[in-house]
């Protein structure tokens, strides 16, 4: 969830709720600090360290988390520059991984759904073979991530189908090292596949 979002719906229930504040939390608070006035001041100096400490420690977990999340972003931004992506395509698929669909909840729903996508999207039928050939040789939990990627890029691109795209995912994500025949890679794959 988007953290400014968070903010915004804290302070649409404070503002529909304020009475609770007043009715509740002065009365609350004036219990609680007439408690913590029978307390030595070594006790509650020792209570606030605390609190300000975990408040601290959650505040820089935060920090740390957007971070790392900002350190991740960057690496796949860099790793498409690498590959040759213009901007224009980063920048697009970001925003499609923003809106990506939801895992299926089993590999076979996975290749259901990546079938009946490619089907809708009119592949051809040898590169629609080779990816359902490739998919299916992967183990189940690649499975998804493979189904997940190319119907989120089918759906990113209007629904139609650009099928060099959709082999150079499928090439990406089960690392086909070889760049210079990864073509023939994939179709020797998917022929292999289809005589056994």
């Amino acid at each position: 969830m988007d953290n400014s979002h968070f903010q915004k719906r804290v302070l649409e229930l404070f503002e529909d709720h304020a009475w609770w504040v007043f009715l509740f939390g002065v009365p609350g608070s004036g219990a609680i600090l007439a408690y913590l006035g029978e307390w030595s001041s070594t006790a509650v100096i020792a209570l606030t360290a605390v609190l300000v400490g975990a408040g601290i420690a959650t505040t820089a977990l935060l920090f740390w988390r957007r971070i790392q999340l900002a350190q991740t972003d960057s690496a796949l931004k860099q790793a498409m520059l690498q590959r040759g992506l213009a901007p224009e395509e980063i920048e697009r698929l970001v925003r499609v991984d923003t809106n990506r669909p939801q895992l299926s909840r089993t590999p076979d729903d996975a290749i259901e759904e990546l079938a009946a996508c490619l089907g809708e999207c009119a592949v051809s039928a040898p590169v629609l073979e080779q990816i359902m050939a490739v998919v299916r040789a992967e183990e189940p939990p690649m499975r998804q991530v493979l189904s997940s990627a190319v119907v989120g890029l089918v759906r990113g691109l209007g629904g139609e189908a650009d099928e060099e795209k959709i082999l150079a995912v499928i090439r990406g994500l089960t690392n086909r090292a070889d760049q210079s025949s990864e073509q023939g890679s994939l179709s020797s794959h998917g022929q292999a596949r289809t005589s056994a």
